[in-house]
């Protein structure tokens, strides 16, 4: 009786256990529920396929930063190489490869000193005329050109640019080159920055729309919710590509912007009826 008067603490708490400590404890830290990006990224982890498409687009990413700010690809419109160049990683062949190949370089003969006659030179040396100089050209009625002076400059200076030109320009490429010369590698590096900027755009302009008009849609309800309603019935009811050319119809206009803009107004569709969905669930 006396001990449970006065309140003794070793009778009267002895059943109770100190507070647990979550930060002191190991076993009530292992507890705590990981959240929702925690588990995704163990699950992602965990697949190696997954991992290795990850760091594809990594790849993508870096290449995409890399050419937007100039460090690569930066001359991808230059004519680089001669046309049609073929890809090789060893460089130009030998003089002696080509030979056993039967494939020897064509040296391209000057141009004809009179191009609508090219045949004239070789009458002369026939005739035994000389052919150093250059007599002015005389039609049908016994008239002078008064220009053959000027014109045969005009030939000189363009023959010499374009020599010079195609001897500036690589035999071969690494991935080879198209029709105008241009590198095929760098092409298609710039081709990937401006896929990848089109498609990340325009999914973020598509999203926004969506997400927007999903939720006016499922907040208000009412007539707000039939005019939403009326316009996803109809972008909806016409097939995606002839409502991406009637959409490039309005615009009118080549680029980047539009295409961008064609993509976003024409993508919503699916996420205006997920998030309307949801405010309607919980509304």
């Amino acid at each position: 009786m006396s001990n449970t008067a006065t309140g003794n603490p070793g009778s009267g708490h002895a059943g109770q256990q100190p507070p647990v400590d979550g930060r002191a404890d190991p076993r009530a830290r292992s507890n705590v529920s990981p959240g929702l990006w925690a588990l995704a990224w163990r699950r992602l982890r965990a697949d190696h396929v997954a991992m290795l498409a990850l760091g594809i687009v990594a790849l993508y990413m870096l290449a995409l930063l890399l050419s937007a700010s100039g460090l690569l690809a930066r001359d991808w419109e230059a004519e680089v190489g001669v046309n049609y160049a073929p890809p090789t990683f060893v460089g130009a062949q030998s003089a002696a490869e080509r030979g056993m190949l039967g494939t020897d370089t064509v040296t391209e003969a000057p141009p004809p000193e009179n191009p609508l006659d090219p045949l004239r030179d070789i009458i002369r040396e026939l005739r035994g005329a000389p052919t150093t100089a250059q007599p002015p050209v005389i039609n049908d009625y016994g008239i002078a050109d008064p220009l053959q002076k000027e014109m045969d400059e005009i030939r000189a200076q363009l023959a010499n640019k374009s020599v010079k030109a195609v001897a500036a320009r690589r035999e071969t490429l690494p991935f080879g080159a198209d029709k105008w010369g241009h590198d095929i590698i760098k092409k298609t590096i710039k081709g990937a920055e401006t896929s990848i900027v089109v498609g990340l755009v325009a999914a973020l302009l598509a999203t926004i729309l969506g997400t927007v008009f999903g939720a006016l849609a499922g907040y208000f309800g009412g007539r707000v919710d039939d005019i939403f309603n009326w316009f996803y019935s109809i972008f909806t009811s016409v097939p995606y590509l002839l409502l991406i050319l009637a959409v490039a119809a309005v615009l009118q206009q080549k680029g980047v912007l539009t295409i961008v803009l064609i993509l976003g107004l024409t993508g919503w569709t699916g996420t205006f009826r997920l998030i309307r969905a949801e405010y309607l669930k919980h509304k």
